[in-house]
């Protein structure tokens, strides 16, 4: 019927340390007739037509029940492990009473910006961007390492075809941590379409790349 899950003729759910997140059609639960649902230890999240409404709203807030992003590592491809700071890990604020929300466990590292105030990493490397996937804005953070003293630096978009789609940074940098913000739009300022896009860093010769998403 088209919600995250869907209770009719009398039914009557338990559900535990679920999640049911991101839903394009209706609310993440609904129950019909004299269908019921109790629910402890569950995130429910992001559902187009709402989360915890509708016969199930009186639950939220109670017996560990949230309403947080649950941050999965990357949900365009099908990973659904979860990042290092998700709600939704055993344990994890403001759930510490509750294991595990959701399948899987932690997968990936999260995506938050590095910090080294003022010890600059010997090595030069581009860090993930967040967040990611986006919808509005993402930073992406660069570092240039103590030996590259003003070096040359160029950060561009690039799309799945290796077309540059926008230029963000294109100049000297000394060593230091940078972050550089990108909206979705192209060198022109108009809006792009969503979809899968790399960020690509050259300096000294060398090049890194990595991919993000842009979801509207």
């Amino acid at each position: 019927m088209g919600a995250g899950l869907y209770a009719e003729m009398g039914s009557h759910l338990m559900i535990e340390n679920s999640i049911i997140a991101f839903n394009t059609t209706m609310q993440g639960l609904v129950t019909v007739d004299t269908s019921t649902a109790a629910l402890a230890c569950c995130d429910i999240y992001g559902n187009e037509g709402g989360d915890w409404v509708g016969s199930i709203a009186g639950q939220y807030g109670v017996d560990g029940n949230i309403s947080l992003d649950p941050i999965f590592c990357d949900p365009l491809f099908q990973n659904f492990t979860l990042q290092s700071d998700s709600p939704c890990l055993a344990f994890s604020p403001p759930n510490t009473s509750c294991d595990l929300l959701g399948a899987w466990p932690q997968g990936c590292l999260a995506a938050a910006t590095v910090e080294w105030g003022d010890d600059v990493p010997a090595q030069g490397r581009l860090s993930s961007c967040s967040p990611n996937p986006f919808q509005f804005a993402t930073q992406i953070t660069y570092i240039i390492p103590e030996t590259s003293p003003d070096a040359r630096v160029q950060l561009r978009i690039i799309d799945l075809q290796g077309r540059v789609i926008q230029t963000l940074v294109d100049g000297n940098r000394s060593p230091g941590v940078y972050q550089a913000a990108w909206d979705g739009t192209n060198q022109i300022g108009a809006s792009i379409a969503d979809g899968i896009y790399f960020y690509q860093m050259k300096w000294n010769g060398k090049t890194e790349t990595r991919r993000l998403a842009l979801v509207k």
